[in-house]
């Protein structure tokens, strides 16, 4: 089996509309690792989704709102399989762009891994 097809991102593993974000947000379980607020809360399917959100107001720049949503989906997605059926939120910061993008990543990973557990 192709890795990217084993490891992707497909649609059912995201949250795609307002009534599953305020689900999360009803009941919510929060993280906070700056610049990450990370919600999360157990939903009924077989497996995690994730949400992601960065404001421009939070992130001025395109290309590092861009960055930051990449580095988000990439740590789900290698972070899924110890995810077990949960809705995850993970929302941007201000002040975000001006953490070293390495320790940044660093964070987010940690608090993924957190989630694993």
């Amino acid at each position: 089996m192709n890795c990217r097809k084993r490891n992707g991102f497909p649609r059912k593993l995201r949250l795609t509309n307002q009534a599953q974000y305020k689900r999360v947000f009803d009941k919510k379980q929060k993280i906070f690792a700056e610049p990450f607020a990370i919600y999360y809360r157990a939903n009924d399917l077989a497996h995690p989704r994730l949400g992601v959100g960065v404001a421009k107001k939070n992130v001025g720049k395109s290309s590092q709102r861009n960055y930051f949503k990449r580095i988000i989906k990439e740590e789900f997605r290698l972070n899924q399989h110890g995810i077990k059926n949960t809705d995850v939120l993970v929302f941007v910061r201000s002040g975000a762009e001006k953490i070293p993008q390495k320790e940044a990543r660093l964070r987010l990973k940690q608090q993924m891994e957190r989630l694993s557990l």
